[in-house]
């Protein structure tokens, strides 16, 4: 295998779709009126937290913060919000990329969230935002128009923490037609406001007189000015189309102070003024582009002329657009090179209204289809799509889903995918087996596989009626045999997944890079399964090198090594495998494998009893649980928790756990919290509260999660509740549901699951009285985890765990001889006191006791004394210790217990803490 994934160039990171246009906010042409006192208004108050400027459409609310950013001595950028921003995710990804354009030299670590399987919540977003934010070297105005667009409550809830710890280098100015449900009532009190109402965007006479000026080409008297002034109530929008009509007219008919007096049908007025006097083939070209969001020449002259032989030679986008901006049409650039263009949204609103009104639905349908069509073959899906489902071309659609769909999911794009589905009714995607897939692959990559096969069948019945076909059928049906394979691994059926992935490979195109990726993954949990766990491992070691992946893919099959390495139990592949991943993954930015090779990292260290080592994964998973699928962020969370809990320090696990729950809370994630509930059930009977452990099992489904690979095994939680009760009765379910499980585990040769229900079976058959079995369950045990050096799972089924282990290590025959140093390093992991506590350890209110530090006056250590604690921060058991010291085995533990005495500590892991406190190591 070579290291070409270890040269990979950060550059081919796949970043999200971002519509650059939304980044130009309107220009400042000469022939606008000044605001000259409301810029000042706003610059003078620019250190304030906010600026906020509501008013109905037509007040020049985006025209005087233009005005204000080109004034400013400030950075500006500015994003044109829509209801595609409808979305916390995708608004990130619009504030993210505007910051970046702003300060393209400043890393963003709230980034990492646009890949996150699971949202955070969004306080976890406003709290890394304004992190990144004290990073940039001076402040930025972030505007952001039409806000009121958005609905979306998580993305007001993460300008309402934005603003509750304002940034000193971040002033946002917000842009509505309404007040934002924001805490306006508190920014006042607090004088972190600026406000900019109707009132004050309103015309003054001497404003009109100004603007009439430079619009008509001739002075304009303060009577006429005041006279259009109270007509218009100081409307911008209407003076504008005023202007327009007036300069339409003859002059010599008409004058200036001539007008309607009702002023709430002035701008119906004026429409039909402008409109009545164009040219009638630019006025149906208006009408059409007025559905569009966004328009350029090439897609004015696809939309407005179907059949070009019978359109007028000299009317052609161009110079379509450029009769509107001639005849100042209300027309805005969207981009520095004025080939993007939208229309004013009032004036955008009142021609839709005309067009209804002489137009019909067909008509509109049309129009809709032929945008949707450009956009298509310009390789725009996301608005092809989004034209097509609104002229209720559906087949049309699924066509531009389909052809880049496989595009998307090979970099992983999946919520732009999810938002490509909420683009069609519900009924379409049931009815589609394309569709239908797709929802089964994004609720497998977010982490609910309680979705997957649902779909998944669904899919192929879809399939079955449709009878085959070539190509799309084929590619279909790959993937639904796909979704079986992966299905199969989890219920450890190797016979359907080897059926499935031989005929998937058969049906899947070359194109479907990552599905292919996850056959290839499924092929080898195949291997493993059997018993073939190098085979399997050549395979994907083979496969990666394969030049079609890309880096992406091939980082994720670096990351099915690992999982079918720790479902092997080789916990030395698979923390190299994860070394690399996390290598990889931090160098190109992927947040989601960097999680999940955090996961296994400190997972492995964990079950080696290395805190030291694990720690720093864990911490970093838990701080940051962006990018981590749930089931990862979970079990790196409960292995931190049992961390600090073996430490003593049960207030930091709890918070640990507490805080983990409260973030799938706000997720939504139902099935992931059920997880937590299960593993609170697991903490209270490691502490011996068996009252506690009762009522918390109270509606948990300890099945939800299969055994595949994770550390913490809910199944388990259950059966030691059974033991804690300690009946007969208790005992004897519990054994038949081990003895269940263990054939369960052999068959999927699923070993470090087999190794703990065999450790927690050796305890239920000794409180049997049944010590020959559980002698032998416990061998057993021992024999999977001693390769793999795992000390925790025996350790954290306390006392009478060491009491067997004791026994163990007191055998005579040559297999405990062989395993002498490892049962060692396990018992010198115990609290000192474990023997003495295994009688009541178990017995409701009475759990293990952890040690306090002594507070008497410290004895201080031999030199010996100190070489033998540096010697326990290590993995070393003490047989190990005393080879090294050229002594006997009972000479270095009577120095660990003169050691433990003079520390005033019981077990190896507080002697640690102990002497690092006080400097001894």
């Amino acid at each position: 295998m070579t290291d070409r994934t270890d040269q990979i160039s950060a550059s081919q990171a796949i970043s999200p779709a971002i519509l650059t246009t939304k980044f130009y906010r309107p220009p400042v042409s000469a022939d606008l009126e000044p605001r000259t006192e409301l810029v000042a208004r706003l610059e003078r108050h620019r250190r304030r937290a906010l600026t906020l400027i509501t008013a109905p459409t037509g007040y020049g609310k985006s025209t005087l913060v233009s005005m204000w950013l080109d004034a400013s001595e400030a950075h500006g950028c500015w994003i044109s919000l829509d209801e595609e921003d409808d979305d916390p995710r995708t608004f990130l990804a619009y504030v993210v990329a505007a910051i970046q354009s702003a300060f393209p030299d400043i890393p963003l670590h709230v980034q990492t969230f646009l890949e996150a399987s699971v949202f955070p919540p969004p306080s976890t977003v406003a709290r890394t935002l304004l992190n990144d934010l004290a990073q940039l070297p001076r402040r930025l105005l972030l505007a952001l128009d039409d806000l009121h667009v958005i609905r979306s409550q998580a993305v007001y809830d993460i300008l309402a923490e934005l603003l509750r710890h304002p940034s000193p280098t971040l002033h946002l100015v917000l842009i509505s037609r309404r007040d934002p449900p924001l805490p306006l009532p508190s920014l006042r009190a607090h004088n972190q406001i600026t406000e900019i109402r109707t009132r004050d965007l309103r015309f003054s006479s001497a404003d009109t007189a100004g603007l009439l000026t430079k619009l008509l080409n001739r002075e304009i008297d303060s009577a006429t000015a005041a006279a259009w002034t109270e007509r218009t109530e100081g409307w911008v929008t209407a003076l504008n189309l005023a202007a327009i009509a007036l300069r339409q007219r003859d002059q010599d008919d008409q004058h200036p102070d001539d007008g309607p007096v009702d002023s709430r049908h002035l701008q119906e007025y004026l429409l039909a003024e402008v409109m009545n006097r164009l040219d009638p083939i630019l006025r149906e070209w208006l009408l059409a582009i007025a559905w569009l969001d966004r328009f350029c020449p090439e897609l004015c002259t696809a939309v407005c002329q179907p059949d070009s032989a019978a359109a007028p030679a000299d009317l052609t986008g161009e110079a379509f657009i450029q009769r509107l901006q001639d005849d100042n049409l209300f027309v805005i650039p969207l981009d520095s090179e004025n080939h993007w263009f939208r229309l004013h949204d009032l004036f955008r609103e009142l021609l839709q209204t005309w067009g209804r009104k002489r137009g019909n639905d067909d008509e509109i349908a049309a129009l809709h289809r032929r945008a949707g069509v450009w956009f298509a073959r310009q390789d725009l899906p996301d608005e092809a799509i989004r034209y097509l489902v609104l002229a209720g071309d559906i087949a049309e659609a699924e066509k531009v889903v389909l052809h880049h769909r496989y595009a998307l999911m090979n970099s992983e794009e999946w919520i732009r995918l999810e938002r490509w589905l909420h683009q069609f009714p519900d009924n379409v995607v049931t009815s589609s087996a394309m569709l239908t897939n797709t929802v089964a692959f994004i609720c497998m990559h977010v982490g609910q596989p309680q979705k997957v096969n649902p779909a998944c069948l669904h899919a192929e019945q879809l399939l079955a009626g449709q009878g085959p076909k070539p190509g799309e059928y084929n590619a279909l049906m790959g993937e639904v045999l796909t979704l079986k394979a992966l299905l199969a691994i989890g219920v450890g059926d190797p016979a359907t997944l080897d059926v499935s992935t031989q005929r998937a490979l058969q049906l899947l195109p070359a194109d479907a890079l990552l599905v292919r990726s996850l056959v290839y993954g499924a092929v080898a949990a195949g291997l493993q399964m059997r018993g073939r766990f190098a085979d399997g491992c050549r395979l994907l070691e083979e496969t990666m090198d394969e030049p079609q992946w890309t880096s992406r893919i091939q980082t994720q099959i670096m990351v099915y090594l690992c999982l079918i390495s720790f479902m092997q139990g080789d916990l030395m592949t698979t923390q190299a495998w994860a070394e690399r991943v996390a290598r990889i993954a931090e160098r190109l930015h992927l947040a989601e494998p960097l999680c999940i090779a955090r996961h296994f990292l400190g997972v492995v260290h964990y079950l080696r009893d290395e805190f030291g080592a694990a720690e720093p994964y864990l911490a970093a998973l838990v701080e940051n649980y962006v990018g981590a699928g749930q089931s990862h962020m979970s079990m790196g969370a409960f292995a931190l928790a049992l961390f600090y809990d073996s430490l003593g320090d049960s207030k930091r696990a709890d918070a640990v756990i507490e805080r983990l729950g409260a973030y799938l809370q706000a997720a939504g994630n139902a099935f992931a919290s059920e997880m937590v509930e299960a593993f609170t059930v697991e903490l209270a009977l490691r502490r011996g509260n068996l009252g506690a452990a009762r009522r918390k099992r109270i509606g948990i489904d300890f099945d939800s999660r299969l055994p595949i690979w994770y550390f913490y095994l809910p199944q388990l939680t259950p059966i030691k509740l059974l033991l804690a009760e300690g009946t007969p009765e208790a005992l004897g379910v519990a054994r038949a549901a081990l003895n269940e499980f263990e054939e369960r585990m052999r068959r999927m040769n699923r070993n470090l699951a087999r190794m703990d229900g065999l450790a927690l079976l050796a305890l239920v058959c000794d409180a049997q009285g049944d010590s020959d079995c559980a002698d032998a369950n416990l061998t057993q045990a021992l024999l999977l985890a001693q390769s793999a050096a795992l000390v925790r799972p025996f350790v954290d089924l306390g006392p009478p765990m060491a009491v067997l282990l004791q026994r163990q290590r007191d055998r005579s025959d040559a297999n405990a001889e062989t395993m002498d140093a490892f049962v060692e390093r396990i018992l010198s992991a115990f609290p000192a006191s474990a023997p003495a506590q295994a009688e009541q350890a178990l017995t409701p209110g009475h759990g293990v006791q952890t040690a306090s530090v002594a507070t008497q006056p410290l004895e201080p250590l031999t030199a010996r004394e100190v070489q033998i604690m540096q010697l326990l921060t290590t993995h070393l058991a003490p047989k190990e210790i005393a080879a090294r010291h050229v002594v006997s085995v009972s000479t270095v533990r009577s120095q660990i217990k003169s050691i433990y005495r003079k520390l005033g500590v019981h077990n190896r892991n507080e002697a640690i803490r102990r002497s690092r406190e006080l400097n001894i190591v």
